[in-house]
């Protein structure tokens, strides 16, 4: 969680009449060109995986799904993340519903701008892979009516959270691969705990305060003295001291 507090202590720096809009990818590519080399180089190795490669690798293109290789509690908890952070988030068109990279429409966008001769070096356009249609299929399947229902509800309760977008938080001393974040709002004392873990391990946490569950995803829960965080699993809860 290193890397969010690090682009959260940036966020302090902005004119009071601006917002920061936060998303866990956009509609072209992954630009990482501005990375350091050490960092690029990880998220590249990562991405790569299940990305496809853009501006000389410099850059990686990919839906949300394909990224997180389709794991739907892994797309919640990310969708929880970005819930759970300060700013407008903004939702890229078919991630609600897991739609993943769709290489078909990218080689029928190059095959058209081939007969268009619109450049006879052309190559295909990696960005396409996460553009496309979004089909009545697509829309209503099972699993993407049950992801599209929890992605609503984290954004349904956080549009009721009007202090947040504004806000930023105090970091929580947390174990490693544990995202812990508390905002503070007059005598409300709003915490987000999240499982980061990429290796299915699950966590519990000591709590000295009565904790008030506002809600919480694959499985978290809290009790008078614990927290526990399951795979991809995250809470938010409102502290009250005993």
């Amino acid at each position: 969680s290193n890397f969010i507090w690090e682009t959260l202590d940036q966020m302090k720096h902005y004119p009071d009449w601006a917002q920061w809009v936060t998303f866990l990818r956009n509609h072209d590519e992954l630009t990482l060109r501005y990375c350091p080399k050490e960092t690029h180089d990880r998220l590249c190795s990562m991405l790569r995986k299940s990305g496809l490669a853009f501006r000389s690798g410099h850059s990686i293109s990919g839906r949300t799904a394909s990224f997180l290789q389709e794991n739907s509690p892994r797309i919640i908890m990310s969708h929880f993340l970005l819930a759970s952070l300060p700013g407008n988030p903004a939702i890229m068109y078919g991630d609600e519903i897991g739609k993943t990279n769709d290489l078909d429409y990218m080689e029928q966008q190059y095959e058209l701008k081939q007969k268009q001769g619109v450049d006879s070096n052309l190559k295909a356009d990696s960005r396409d892979s996460n553009r496309g249609t979004i089909t009545d299929m697509d829309w209503n399947s099972p699993p993407a009516v049950s992801l599209r229902s929890e992605i609503a509800s984290i954004f349904n309760v956080r549009s009721t959270l009007v202090e947040l977008p504004i806000s930023l938080p105090n970091q929580i001393e947390t174990p490693a691969h544990i995202f812990g974040a508390q905002y503070v709002w007059d005598d409300t004392r709003f915490s987000s705990y999240i499982n980061l873990s990429d290796t299915g391990t699950s966590h519990t946490l000591d709590s000295k305060t009565k904790n008030e569950v506002v809600l919480a995803v694959n499985g978290a829960s809290s009790t008078h003295s614990k927290i526990i965080l399951p795979p991809f699993a995250g809470v938010w809860i409102i502290s009250h001291d005993e």
